[in-house]
């Protein structure tokens, strides 16, 4: 089909041993395209196959019923691995044109320790405070992932707020 596009990305070596991704992506979509994003990671044990986290269109946004297996799980948008990985890939499959602008991997180590103080330090960050208008995930259309969507809903109040509503 002259309208469908994949790509696969090499692996990415991740900078940590990590137990969940998210994959997030920006693009102009052209009137009738949609984009289906997918990820893979590799383990001990080898590699995964694809897991669906997202189909985005102009008119519809879609997650996926959980997937699971041996490597991993799917909450929503998240993969969740049953042991540490090291490496992922993502997979972008286009229908009709589109631009991508960007694509972001949001990995997490579960079991880290983490230090505030040093994070701050090393990232020479201070602690502040947003007058956010108050906005409720529980207000979400489908009430089957109301209770699952807390970082969405975050960053639409801190949108909102500067000025970009959504």
């Amino acid at each position: 089909n002259k309208n469908l596009s994949v790509v696969i990305s090499n692996p990415v070596k991740a900078p940590f041993a990590f137990d969940s991704i998210v994959l997030s992506i920006s693009a102009k979509l052209q009137k009738d395209a949609a984009i289906l994003l997918q990820a893979a990671v590799e383990t001990e044990a080898g590699w995964s196959g694809f897991y669906k986290l997202a189909y985005i269109s102009n008119t519809y946004k879609k997650t996926f019923e959980p997937q699971k297996d041996e490597f991993a799980s799917t909450d929503i948008d998240t993969l969740l691995c049953k042991k540490p990985a090291n490496r992922f890939k993502y997979q972008i499959t286009i229908l009709g044109k589109a631009k991508i602008n960007l694509l972001c991997a949001a990995l997490t180590n579960s079991t880290a320790f983490y230090d505030k103080e040093l994070a701050q330090e090393t990232l020479d960050l201070k602690d502040f405070e947003l007058p956010l208008a108050p906005i409720s995930q529980m207000e979400f259309e489908d009430k089957t992932i109301a209770n699952k969507i807390c970082s969405p809903a975050a960053l639409t109040a801190v949108l909102n707020y500067y000025g970009k509503k959504v």
